[in-house]
This record gives C-alpha cells, sequence and structure tokens, in this order.
C-alpha cells in the first residue's frame, strides 16, 4: 500500500472515530460553542451583518453559517424543534479536525518531506487524544488550525508571484478571527511563510496588507453602530479565567494529562530531529523548531510576565502539528523496522487516550434519564461558587448538571436518597485545563465530579 492510500485509510478511520463520539452527545455543553448558536439564529433570521456584532471569534461565526445551513434544512426535513439534531453541524464541522490530519501531511510534503515522513507526521496527528475530544462539540479551536494549516502550504512554496504572500496574510488573519486565542499561530503562519519567500520585504508588506484586509473590511460595515476594531480590542481583555502563573508549566501538564505516553513519543522524535540535524542540516528542523519554541515562549510571556492572557489547554493545542512535524522528521531518521515498531506501539498506548473520551456522560445524558425517572426536578450543585442559587424547587434534586465554574469549595448533598449517579464531564481530566485554576482542579479531584439525583422527600 502506497503512502498516499494509507494516509486515505487514516483519514477514513478518523472520521468514523469521531463519528462515534459525536453520536455519544455533548453538543453545547462548553461555553465556546455559543458561537455555533449565533450562526443558527443568523440563518433563521436570514441576519448575517448581525455576526459581526459579536467581536469574539467573528470568524468561525461567520464560517458556521454552512453547517448551520445544513443543520435548519435537517431540522426542516425531520420536523424537529429548532434546537435538535445537533448532530449534523458537529460532523459537518468535525470534518476540521480530520482535515488538521490531512493537511499535516500535505504541508510536510511541501516542505520536501518524503511520503514516509508526512505519513508519520499525519499518524501522529490522527494518534493525538488533543486533536480528538474536541471534536464532537461545536466550536472554533480546529477550523482555526485547519486555516492555519492551509496558510503554511500555501506560503510555504518559494516560487510565485507576490501575491501569494497576500493570501497568506489574509488566511492568517482568518486563523486568528475564527479562535482569537491562536493569534500566536497567526503570526507563526506569516513567519514561516516569509522564510521561505524570496522577496521577503514585499512578502512582509502584501501578508501584513492580506492580515488587515478582513479586519478593515468588518470594521467598515460596523461603522454605524461599534466598529468592529474595537470589538476586537474589548474583548482581548476578557482573558482572564485561570492562573496568569502556570503559563509556563500547563502546556506540559496539559499535555501529559491528556497524551500520557504520546507525549513521550513526542519528545523523543523531536530529540532524534535535532540529533539528526547536526548532519543534515535541514532547514524544515529549524522551522518546526522554530514554530514551537515561539509559540510556547509567547504563551509565557503574555501570561507569566505581562499578565495578559491566561493559557488554557485549547491554547496549547496549537503546539502539536508542529510537534508531530518535528517528530515525524526525527522518526524518520530511524531504520524502516524500527520506525515500524515505535508507531505500532504508539497507536497502542493511544487508546485508552480515545477511551477516556468516552469513559464520562454529558448534563444532556443525566436531564433525560431523571426525567424518565422521576418527571419535573430542580437543580443545584456540590460545588461552591459566586452567584450559583439552586433552580426551582421540588422533592427532587438533580445536581451538578451544568458546566461549573467557579469552583471555590463544596457543600454536602441534600438530605435524601441517592437515586443515581453519574460521571460528570470534569472526570474527564483535559477538562480541568479550560478556565480552572491550580486550586480549583485540586478541589475538584479531592471531592470528584458527579450528576447526582436526590429523594428530597425520602431519607436514606
Amino acid at each position: 500500500m502506497t503512502y498516499k492510500k494509507a494516509l486515505w485509510l487514516l483519514l477514513l478511520i478518523a472520521f468514523v472515530l469521531r463519528i462515534l463520539l459525536i453520536l455519544s452527545g455533548g453538543q453545547l455543553y462548553m461555553p465556546d460553542e455559543i458561537r455555533y448558536g449565533r450562526a443558527l439564529q443568523a440563518v433563521h433570521d436570514r441576519n448575517f451583518l448581525a455576526l459581526l456584532q459579536g467581536y469574539d471569534h467573528t470568524g468561525f461565526t461567520i464560517l458556521a453559517i454552512i453547517p448551520a445551513s445544513f443543520h435548519k434544512i435537517a431540522v426542516l426535513i425531520f420536523a424537529e424543534p429548532p434546537g435538535s439534531l445537533l448532530k449534523v453541524p458537529a460532523l459537518l464541522l468535525s470534518l476540521a479536525s480530520v482535515g488538521c490530519i490531512g493537511m499535516t501531511y500535505a504541508v510536510a510534503r511541501r516542505a520536501r518531506a518524503s511520503s514516509r515522513e508526512s505519513f508519520i507526521a499525519a499518524l501522529l496527528m490522527a494518534l493525538s487524544a488533543g486533536m480528538f475530544y474536541w471534536s464532537r462539540h461545536l466550536i472554533p479551536y480546529d477550523t482555526s488550525i485547519l486555516i492555519a494549516l492551509i496558510a503554511i502550504y500555501v506560503g510555504i512554496q518559494p516560487r510565485g508571484g507576490v501575491g501569494r504572500s497576500f493570501v497568506v496574510g489574509f488566511l492568517a488573519c482568518w486563523v486568528f478571527l475564527c479562535y482569537n486565542g491562536y493569534w500566536l499561530l497567526a503570526l507563526i503562519v506569516m513567519a514561516i511563510h516569509l522564510v521561505y519567500a524570496q522577496r521577503r520585504l514585499m512578502s512582509a508588506v502584501l501578508a501584513g496588507l492580506g492580515f488587515i484586509a478582513p479586519v478593515a473590511l468588518f470594521t467598515l460595515l460596523t461603522l454605524d453602530s461599534y466598529p468592529f476594531v474595537l470589538g476586537l480590542v474589548g474583548f482581548a481583555g476578557t482573558v482572564t479565567q485561570g492562573w496568569y502563573g502556570e503559563g509556563w508549566s500547563l502546556p506540559f501538564e496539559y499535555f501529559w494529562v491528556t497524551e500520557g505516553l504520546i507525549a513521550l513519543v513526542w519528545l523523543g522524535g523531536c530529540v532524534l530531529a535535532l540529533s539528526a540535524y547536526r548532519h543534515t542540516h535541514d532547514r524544515r528542523v529549524l522551522v518546526w523548531l522554530g514554530a514551537i519554541a515561539a509559540i510556547y515562549l509567547g504563551l509565557v510571556v503574555t501570561s507569566v510576565l505581562l499578565q495578559k492572557f491566561v493559557v488554557y489547554g485549547r491554547t496549547a493545542r496549537e503546539l502539536i502539528p508542529f510537534i508531530c512535524l518535528l517528530a515525524a522528521y526525527g522518526y524518520n531518521t530511524l531504520p524502516r523496522r524500527t520506525t515500524n515498531i515505535v508507531l505500532a506501539v504508539t497507536v497502542l498506548i493511544a487508546i485508552p487516550n480515545f477511551l477516556g473520551a468516552f469513559l464520562f456522560q454529558f448534563p444532556e445524558v443525566a436531564e433525560e434519564r431523571a426525567r424518565l425517572s422521576v418527571g419535573t426536578f430542580a437543580r443545584d450543585y456540590t460545588f461552591q461558587g459566586s452567584e450559583r442559587p439552586p433552580i426551582g424547587e421540588g422533592r427532587y434534586v438533580l445536581l451538578n448538571t451544568q458546566y461549573i465554574y467557579p469552583v471555590t469549595g463544596v457543600k454536602p448533598l441534600p438530605h435524601g436518597a441517592v437515586l443515581f449517579t453519574m460521571p460528570h464531564p470534569y472526570n474527564f481530566a483535559p477538562f480541568l485545563y479550560e478556565g480552572l485554576d491550580p486550586a480549583m482542579r485540586d478541589i475538584v479531584r479531592e471531592a470528584g465530579a458527579e450528576m447526582i439525583l436526590v429523594d428530597t422527600g425520602e431519607q436514606d
């Protein structure tokens, strides 16, 4: 089997796994999924200019019009309520996650890697749990990374007109607009292009103009209300959940919790790549390493030193494509038999990481089970936080079935008989790195997180 055929098989397997993940539910659980809701509302109202009033991750909201349109068609065909059939847009958006795998192969090939090295990079991307578990959600992260990889593919070709630089800058802006937290990735996209460009000054100017163009257009379209660029600046000051001081360590902790031994596979490949560079002096080693170093240092400086942006798991994952590209270079230097053994072992140790994404339930499942069991119920929490009063009254109380933030402490269960318990999404460790600071994570880990239905009218 050729590597191209193997790649298509890999992409098919990756998509099937994402279908299974999506079918297990979880849509509209994460806060960032609200942006898809805006796109769906815009399709319903046919008021697309309203999307420019959101400012946060506006690019994704605009692109999400496509899955939202299919979503609306599916709802009409099956005569379902507007908020149902969320798995339809999730399936479409998951193609971005699969596309990241394919584009990693394409970028490696464009950078003059062999088919074997390119396939190894794609395989490492496919085996990354961090590139997998988000695909069930209606979020912008994978779309942004996919656009970044496309931009790198376009910009890494040294030949061609200077118009290519404008396109790279334009795409880099959409990396940022889709998910504002990937502003470092957007800059890296343009920097990689300049490394390969022949006329660097002209390329830098045109890439800059391309980057400015979408923001300028959106600002002109919103001058009669609130200029788009001012909204972007205002949103930049809201990235404060978590703790600035762990910006240097969170990427390492997040990758260890999310990837486990796969992180050591990455490290081994990167060490091999650096060792091989002493003899090969291959430019792409420096390019991939430089991207990793620049993004990491950017995260550290803006969090620990400047205390402007808190680092989250979702922002650390912008490192993954470059880690996979660099590690693939390293493993490609080994004898073929050795590399095959390493990759086979990597596949095996990745399986538990993927299974972990299935071994908990989302609130929608607990709520449906409670409705079938007792009908109506009130909602409350066992975790303390700011302004978190009980919702509703009644004999039956369902606990911890909403996104829980902040976490400042715990409180006892209501008195009564426990009818059922289900593992809360916080049992999936990577979710603890999306805004919770170290103290909050410790509280959740020590107390445990479960969704619980209690009958307060019956004593244990």
